[in-house]
């Protein structure tokens, strides 16, 4: 069971690249690939403009963290300087680190804030009206989202190693790189979940999956 639960984002980085529009073609019609050394779209080189809109699923949640406003005008800002491709933090992990953010996305393993979430479903809603891309973040070393740190606590039952408190950044990244020492089997069950979710998002968004290490 632990196995299914830690390794449910066994990765550093699941980048999920949301088509802005639906294609008729192919199903896989419209994504951003990897072809040797470089980008590709529809078969064409991709090269784009990108930003970190790390909070754009919190700005257009319907709960106390939104401001659908403000994220409609920056996405219209960006779209107008031709900033078509925005890395959005889609998980953050509940945790006692004292710079975490919250609310949070997930407060223990498979138990997640459909709120936040629907803050995601708008967002990428509003990229998709704007011919956006988006990279998922799903996980990172990052202290501030929870993060592989705090996987590492639930999977072994041990605080995290808050380095702004202890001021030892060596062993909290020595702590966080046990999550890579997590059992991998049985990820596939969040993964789907997550896959699910995103295929759920809007019948005019397509998804594809790549894994980054």
């Amino acid at each position: 069971m632990k196995s299914r639960v830690f390794a449910s984002l066994a990765v550093t980085v699941l980048a999920l690249i949301l088509s802005s529009r639906a294609v008729a073609a192919s199903p896989q019609s419209g994504f951003v690939k990897v072809q040797g050394k470089h980008f590709t779209l529809d078969g064409k080189p991709y090269y784009f403009a990108g930003a970190n809109l790390w909070y754009g699923m919190y700005l257009g949640s319907p709960g106390k963290t939104g401001a659908r406003a403000r994220l409609i005008k920056e996405l219209d800002q960006l779209a107008s300087e031709g900033v078509l491709n925005l890395r959005v933090l889609a998980i953050s992990e509940a945790s006692t680190l004292k710079r975490a953010v919250t609310p949070f996305v997930m407060r223990r393993p498979n138990h997640l804030d459909e709120t936040l979430w629907q803050g995601l479903d708008f967002l990428l809603d509003e990229m998709a009206k704007r011919d956006m891309k988006a990279v998922l973040c799903l996980n990172n070393f990052w202290q501030w989202s929870g993060g592989m740190a705090q996987y590492a606590a639930w999977f072994n039952n041990e605080p995290v190693l808050d380095p702004d408190v202890t001021g030892d950044w060596n062993s909290f990244m020595d702590n966080s790189a046990s999550f890579y020492r997590s059992p991998p089997a049985g990820c596939l069950d969040d993964q789907d979940h997550l896959h699910a979710r995103a295929a759920d998002v809007h019948d005019s968004s397509e998804v594809a999956s790549s894994r980054c290490g």
